[in-house]
């Protein structure tokens, strides 16, 4: 082969390299891009999670439910509670209290400072729009359910959905 024709070659190979590296890098920036977005999304989408539970109302006091509190890094947002007994139809006496508390000493509430719902009949079913109840990862959501009767069941469920803190810009959702 002719010096010439080598350097053709070199030059075609040169431009095949160039052209590949190129589309490399605008592939990569793609991916990065949609990885962005995807990310963005992921941090925008909540997660429902159910809080279901049922308990026995004690001989005396008042029946208390840690719901539980959100994981670090995210917040909650109340969607719906119902609680009453075992079915829709069975009445159960007594009222409740929806609580957010910051932190849990042996089943105090905070009273009327954390109150943020309550159901003066029992069933009772709420439902909550959105940023109307929010629960950060340093507070714990409570039931109390006052005036039962002793060994009756009181069950419920509760439905909150979980957002990433990341979401919200890292501010504190609902501030006054």
């Amino acid at each position: 082969m002719a010096d010439e024709d080598l350097e053709q070659v070199h030059s075609a190979i040169k431009v095949w390299i160039d052209v590949g590296l190129k589309l490399g890098t605008k592939f990569d920036e793609s991916m990065a891009t949609i990885n962005a977005r995807m990310d963005a999304l992921q941090k925008n989408t909540p997660r429902s999670i159910r809080l279901p539970f049922a308990s026995t109302y004690p001989a005396s006091g008042s029946l208390f439910l840690d719901l539980g509190t959100p994981e670090s890094g995210r917040f909650w947002e109340l969607a719906l509670v119902g609680i009453g007994g075992t079915e829709i139809t069975d009445t159960r006496a007594g009222s409740a209290g929806l609580y957010i508390v910051s932190s849990i000493t042996n089943s105090t509430t905070g009273g009327m400072i954390n109150l943020g719902d309550r159901a003066a009949t029992l069933p009772n079913v709420a439902f909550y729009s959105r940023g109307q109840f929010p629960v950060q990862a340093n507070e714990h959501l409570v039931l109390v359910i006052f005036g039962g009767t002793a060994g009756q069941i009181y069950a419920g469920n509760v439905l909150v959905n979980s957002f990433d803190v990341a979401a919200a810009g890292g501010k504190t959702v609902n501030e006054v």
